[in-house]
């Protein structure tokens, strides 16, 4: 959407209007430093950390959309084609296919929806599409 990101040593990432650096959301989930930052075609965020973690997260909302477990210190991160390639400290990169991971994103979200019709989450309709 042009906005900016930054990731940044004090375990956050801001969003910021990129035509006068105003901040606008500051997105909290990572539990170390943040180093490396990717958009994927959809406009969604990939952050990687020293927390050894891929978090996804939607910008527009802030919300975290899947984290994944890469049980190593996430150095870099590129977009290439359909996939979503993390960099490693002396060690192979790993390749997610980003159908698949937005596959996973669906999956837990119908759960979710399907499972907490009780009321129990005030905007579930809001966040589900429920009627």
């Amino acid at each position: 959407n042009g906005d900016l990101a930054s990731g940044s040593g004090d375990k956050t990432i801001k969003i910021w209007k990129k035509n006068n650096f105003e901040l606008i959301n500051t997105l909290n989930g990572h539990s170390n430093d943040i180093l490396c930052l990717a958009v994927l075609k959809n406009g969604d965020l990939a952050s990687g950390s020293q927390d050894e973690t891929i978090r996804i997260w939607n910008t527009n909302s802030g919300i975290l959309r899947i984290t994944i477990y890469a049980e190593q210190v996430v150095f870099s991160l590129l977009i290439e084609r359909e996939n979503l390639i993390a960099g490693y400290y002396q060690a192979d990169p790993n390749i997610y296919n980003i159908s698949l991971i937005y596959e996973n994103i669906k999956e837990r979200e119908k759960n979710f929806c399907s499972s907490r019709q009780d009321g129990y989450y005030p905007n579930i309709k809001n966040d589900c599409n429920l009627n």
